[in-house]
């Protein structure tokens, strides 16, 4: 139950090496990386620093992957959901005051629902290209 790390391996500061993981001759793993159980890295691979290796993961000989950059901000997480909230209600509400002839609130609520729509494709192509 004991992961094995050979020792000639490169560990960088604040690596968690989870249980039954196996890290291999000449392999470097960036700081604050967290391998997880099983996970597997073959020698004179490179990890960059605050990667992720998930569960039964395998990194074949002298692959080399990079740092990882900043992920999804949770600010920007919550500002996508609410957004997301007013774009689907003002759709809803406005489909139905245009189905009950009351165009004034109709047209608000076009107009906000194009607006939060845009605002969040905006917003989405920037987080999903860091989560994704």
């Amino acid at each position: 139950s004991n992961a094995v790390v050979l020792p000639n391996a490169n560990i960088g500061n604040n690596v968690i090496i989870s249980q039954l993981a196996s890290i291999s001759h000449n392999v470097k793993i960036g700081n604050h990386s967290i391998v997880a159980p099983s996970a597997s890295c073959s020698g004179g691979s490179q990890i960059g620093k605050s990667c992720f290796l998930g569960t039964n993961s395998t990194i074949n000989e002298n692959i080399k992957i990079g740092d990882r950059e900043e992920g999804w901000s949770v600010p920007s997480g919550i500002l996508a959901l609410l957004l997301a909230c007013i774009f689907i209600y003002s759709c809803l509400f406005a489909t139905g005051y245009w189905i009950y002839g009351n165009t004034s609130l109709a047209i608000a609520l076009t107009i906000a629902a194009m607006a939060s729509g845009y605002l969040l494709k905006n917003m989405w192509g920037s987080i999903r290209s860091k989560i994704l």
